[in-house]
């Protein structure tokens, strides 16, 4: 597996577990570690375990070029593939999935709202069907639909755009609500993480759902969660937290990160936002660091780079929507890491993240201290000379009871002689 995503995306941090055909299956179908991959709750329908991988990109520049000379050939008739895939390395959110069972793989990419140039449809004869539109979200009366209006013209068919208003139920919607990201300087090797909400305020109160707000965080090795730190309740309600709903497990407490195969950990909290106001409210996640490799050009200090968080309303179906049916929606998304440790039927409102409009990228570089080995010599000098007096002082301790008690003794027998004169 990481052969093949190593091919395909380039520089991926990725190790396999070297096995034999004879005990992939056991191995799939537990939960025995898979080199970096990490092992994910094992649903009761599935046959397999899950497992996931996280490995930061700078681009999708080798993607895009190993992608087009898989699927496009160097023919002219093919110019237009090549001109599609090209436009992947601009995508805001590209994403697949494979089907081994049915033999399909299906694609889906997103580009930021954006000005195009032009449209233009070359080779239509290699084109079953396609349709454009301009369409635009308007306001549904079901607060668990969403409704797109606008023109539709299917090409080689319709001499003219057509106007369209349809509706569907969806999973994920848009709680107009942000939120903000950062980690309380100094980072030392325990740094906090800060949520600012905009709002405490559920998106929504209809019925009986009931909506509670999370967030998740994925974390590279060198930094996790402790679970036994947030099994208190008084310290969870302290940060603004309500409960750990999940960690990855397991999650060595110890090791240093040069020590540890996984890429790292996944961790879903629920959130305690205030209940007497509505207003901008803040929430803390106490983190750890692991020990990172020494070396000699960072000057003590090393960056690491942390995905930001994701933050989202949980609400739970109510019952007259308990039998609907979420994937027929043509924008619908699932196993995005969270949504498995919720019930069929649940719907996700998104807080936006202020740095996901341009501002700043959705990673952020923190300051970790690194034992700089020029400097090492300091250390190995000064323990050697603290272990050399701690160990003169033990045996001075030790020879004053020996001649105190030697001393003692005497005294005691000279007691004795003048009692008994």
């Amino acid at each position: 597996m990481c052969r093949i995503l190593k091919n395909m995306f380039g520089d991926v941090r990725c190790t396999s577990t070297q096995v034999t055909p004879v005990i992939l299956e056991r191995i799939l179908a537990s939960n025995i570690s898979k080199g970096s991959f990490i092992n994910l709750p094992k649903a009761k329908d599935a046959r397999v375990s899950k497992s996931q991988l996280y490995s930061p990109l700078p681009s999708l520049t080798h993607f895009t070029r190993r992608f087009s000379s898989l699927l496009c050939s160097q023919a002219d008739e093919k110019r237009m593939c090549l001109s599609r895939t090209s436009l992947f390395k601009t995508a805001s959110s590209l994403s697949f999935s494979m089907d081994l069972f049915a033999d399909k793989i299906t694609l889906s990419v997103f580009w930021a709202p954006q000005i195009w140039d032009n449209l233009k449809i070359e080779h239509e004869e290699l084109i079953e069907k396609t349709e454009v539109g301009i369409l635009t979200v308007s306001k549904s009366t079901d607060w668990w639909q969403n409704t797109l209006g606008g023109f539709v013209v299917e090409m080689k068919q319709d001499e003219k755009a057509k106007p369209t208003l349809f509706s569907f139920a969806s999973r994920h919607h848009d709680s107009m609500q942000e939120f903000s990201s950062r980690y309380v300087h100094p980072t030392g090797l325990h740094p906090t993480l800060e949520l600012e909400v905009s709002s405490s305020k559920p998106p929504v109160e209809e019925g009986d759902a009931q909506c509670k707000l999370h967030t998740h965080l994925t974390l590279p090795k060198e930094i996790f969660v402790d679970k036994y730190q947030l099994s208190d309740p008084l310290f969870l309600a302290s940060k603004k937290l309500s409960s750990v709903k999940y960690i990855t497990t397991p999650v060595d407490l110890e090791a240093p990160a040069y020590a540890v195969n996984e890429w790292g950990s996944t961790v879903l909290l629920e959130l305690a936002p205030p209940t007497t106001t509505t207003e901008e409210w803040t929430a803390q996640i106490p983190l750890h660091l692991r020990y990172l490799a020494p070396n000699n050009a960072t000057s003590g200090l090393s960056k690491i780079k942390i995905p930001s968080p994701v933050l989202f309303w949980a609400c739970t179906p109510s019952v007259s929507l308990a039998e609907t049916d979420l994937t027929n929606n043509p924008f619908d998304f699932t196993t995005l890491g969270y949504d498995t440790f919720f019930e069929e039927g649940t719907l996700f409102y998104h807080v936006d993240s202020k740095v996901g409009r341009g501002e700043k990228s959705l990673v952020s570089d923190i300051s970790v201290p690194v034992l700089d080995l020029d400097k090492a010599w300091y250390v190995e000098y000064g323990t050697a000379i603290v272990v050399g007096l701690g160990f003169v002082w033990v045996l001075w301790c030790l020879g004053r009871v020996f001649w105190g008690g030697s001393g003692m003794k005497e005294t005691v027998e000279r007691e004795k002689q003048k009692k008994v004169q």
